[in-house]
């Protein structure tokens, strides 16, 4: 899927299960018929995309269902000009592998003001305090000290969205969610492709980094190789050596009888 040159690129990312379809579906008002599908097998096994109100929104696989979707969700993520980091509230604190993936993206992206961690099923906060407080302790020393989650209850908006019921649909937190990103996203509007450019370069800088560091590795593992082999030929050639010098010493003795 080719980047917009003109649309921002909101990308979700997170594991399997976390909220990420749902969460979709109601940043782009699909509270009656979903457009990014929810199962309770994984559903997104590529990364599928809706533009709504001047946003592209890009639903990535789960992290932890196998490497294939794990690579795709990755790809997705390359292309995010936003970030929305999902986890969901019923599964505790962030995991170790959770909590690296997450910073490793978020470093990657490089600008913690354009990097949203969203939790899932708020409509459990009030019991769910300690892991709240937990999780954004984790993100701000992992990611950025600033940091702070959004809290939403995608059923809750949905609900208040059918009936027409505003408390509802203020109190589930997606009104505030969307907003926040509208307002960044007109932030960023302006220097949009000059920050794609620069990330692109930043990308390839990294990766020639990289390919010039494994050239080192390889080039420094055959001087080993190469050293290893004349060590073993020197060995060899003087075992030689000795053999003949003790067969001609045999074959002068035989001379000498």
């Amino acid at each position: 899927m080719a980047v917009d040159s003109t649309c921002p690129n909101v990308v979700v990312y997170g594991v399997y299960n976390s909220g990420k379809s749902s969460l979709l579906n109601s940043l782009t008002n699909h509270f009656t018929d979903e457009f990014f599908q929810t199962r309770e097998v994984p559903e997104t096994r590529e990364n599928k995309h809706f533009e709504y109100q001047g946003i592209r929104y890009i639903d990535t696989p789960g992290l932890d269902v196998n490497t294939q979707d794990t690579q795709a969700a990755n790809q997705g993520a390359v292309q995010a000009d936003i970030i929305l980091l999902v986890h969901r509230l019923s599964a505790g604190s962030l995991q170790q592998p959770d909590l690296e993936a997450m910073t490793a993206i978020s470093r990657a992206h490089t600008k913690p003001e354009s990097i949203f961690v969203v939790l899932t099923e708020a409509e459990t906060a009030d019991e769910n305090q300690a892991v709240i407080a937990e999780i954004t302790r984790q993100l701000r020393q992992a990611i950025a000290p600033e940091i702070s989650p959004y809290l939403v209850a995608n059923p809750v908006f949905c609900k208040g969205m059918r009936e027409d019921k505003p408390a509802l649909v203020k109190f589930s937190g997606i009104p505030a969610l969307k907003a926040q990103l509208q307002k960044t996203t007109g932030q960023m509007a302006p220097e949009l492709a000059a920050e794609r450019e620069k990330k692109t370069q930043a990308m390839v800088t990294e990766l020639l980094a990289a390919v010039a560091e494994q050239q080192t590795l390889i080039q420094a593992r055959l001087a080993i190789e190469e050293a290893k082999e004349r060590q073993h030929k020197a060995v060899f050639v003087e075992r030689i050596k000795a053999f003949q010098q003790a067969l001609q010493t045999q074959l002068n003795d035989i001379e000498s009888v």
